[in-house]
């Protein structure tokens, strides 16, 4: 799937598509945990997506500090 922007790759395209959040009435939330954190949230109306740095976080095998 294509990149949404530079920070938000197409796994969370897949996501939009996938569960169909794009089409519904009611608000849905779609959150995706990597080495970026992306969050959508939105329903047929609209959708609004952030992006924010998680490798550190969450894949920081041998970090000693911090």
């Amino acid at each position: 799937m294509p990149n949404i922007s530079g920070f938000v790759g197409g796994d969370v395209t897949a996501g939009i598509v996938y569960t169909g959040m794009a089409k519904r009435e009611e608000l849905s939330l779609l959150v995706d945990i990597g080495t970026n954190n992306e969050m959508v949230l939105g329903c047929r109306d609209f959708l609004l997506c952030c992006s924010a740095a998680a490798g550190p976080a969450l894949e920081g095998a041998m970090i000693s500090q911090g």
